[in-house]
């Protein structure tokens, strides 16, 4: 099942619409051509500014319960995509622990960063409700 985020506001989240497209040029012609593959992600930056103590101590214990990349959490781009029609609303992600190097200290002086990417497992494939919002799958030559 997977976490809540915990209610500490980040300062800026950034938002990444992937997209699974091939695209190759003829050494010839130089005619390109791009296929689409219909795989659709959204992948997270999550920034925060310096901590306190508390909030601190909410991320650490949300980080723990991840256990890495085991578990999954949900997140609402709603504020974060405004305009976007439909509107993403809650989506499953999970940690990218590559990207993720942080300690509680460093969390309350410096501030730090989460890392996710959209679970393979929960993207609506074509077709259901709320998967339009990447738009329909196309092949251009």
């Amino acid at each position: 099942m997977a976490l809540t985020f915990p209610d500490v506001w980040p300062s800026t989240v950034e938002v990444i619409k992937a997209r699974a497209q091939i695209a190759t040029v003829s050494p010839t012609s130089y005619a390109a051509q791009v296929q689409d593959r219909g795989g659709r992600q959204y992948r997270l930056v999550i920034r925060f500014d310096r901590v306190g103590r508390t909030k601190s101590a909410l991320l650490c214990a949300f980080l723990a319960a991840l256990d890495g990349m085991s578990d999954t959490f949900v997140f609402d781009l709603d504020p974060w995509c405004p305009g976007e029609s439909p509107a993403p609303g809650l989506r499953e992600f999970r940690v990218n622990t590559g990207a993720t190097g942080w300690t509680s200290r460093g969390a309350v002086e410096f501030g730090f960063q989460i890392a996710a990417y959209e679970d393979p497992h929960t993207i609506k494939p074509a077709g259901i409700a709320g998967a339009e919002a990447f738009g329909s799958p196309t092949l251009s030559v």
